[in-house]
């Protein structure tokens, strides 16, 4: 009886272990899984690092434009020539659209795996990361509608040309549409300022969002290392 006793104690006790181990495995390769989609994260942030220091650049000739026009209108530059004030005139009115790669977040989040990564300060600076998109689109938007309604408007009769593929300025950040003005346009004072404000504040969106994401990708690329 003892004999039958035993042996079935270490028969429950072989299918215990076997169900333990079966756990252990699975949870390994979900958390295998789960650092895979995070690394994979991390080259998305390259892109996004990419993108974000063209943004940049764009955004700070935009912004150095407008402040020599402004300068300009305030008597500064008084032997600056026709074709100097139309580069910096067509430059104020560039723009960017910044599309990141969200695909890897969203499938983090949405299928709970995110929430499982067993560093929360990790988890909060991803969370943070994504969450300020939207407010760099809505700066862009912002930048956009500023120049389509208060500074387009004003070019009519100052310019002998409209901007296409066959007039464009190349500059260090590529090229970007071109404008051939005859005099300068009577643009007034608060319009300018809203634009030079509004390339300097998302100038310092792009900033920060820079500094936030190239930390992000080097403390995810850290847990391998």
């Amino acid at each position: 009886m003892k004999g039958y006793l035993l042996d079935f104690l270490v028969v429950v006790a072989g299918i215990s272990l076997s169900f333990l181990v079966e756990e252990w495995r699975v949870r390994q390769e979900l958390a295998e899984h789960r650092e895979q989609m995070i690394q994979r994260l991390a080259k998305t942030l390259d892109d996004d690092i990419t993108d974000i220091n063209f943004n940049i650049k764009v955004h700070t000739v935009a912004y150095e434009s407008c402040k020599f026009i402004t300068e300009y209108q305030n008597g500064e530059h008084p032997e600056v020539s026709m074709d100097s004030l139309s580069f910096h005139l067509s430059a104020i009115t560039m723009n960017t659209v910044f599309v990141p790669n969200e695909e890897e977040y969203e499938t983090l989040k949405n299928s709970g795996q995110l929430e499982l990564v067993s560093d929360p300060e990790l988890v909060y600076d991803i969370h943070v990361k994504y969450a300020r998109h939207a407010f760099a689109t809505t700066m862009e938007q912002w930048i956009a509608r500023t120049i389509e309604n208060e500074i387009r408007p004003l070019w009519a009769g100052y310019t002998t040309s409209i901007a296409d593929t066959g007039m464009r300025y190349r500059h260090t950040i590529g090229a970007f549409p071109r404008y051939t003005f005859t005099k300068v346009p009577p643009m007034e004072a608060h319009a300018l300022t809203d634009l030079t404000n509004g390339h300097r504040f998302y100038l310092g969106v792009c900033e920060s969002m820079l500094e936030r994401t190239t930390e992000l990708r080097d403390k995810i690329r850290s847990r391998n290392s």
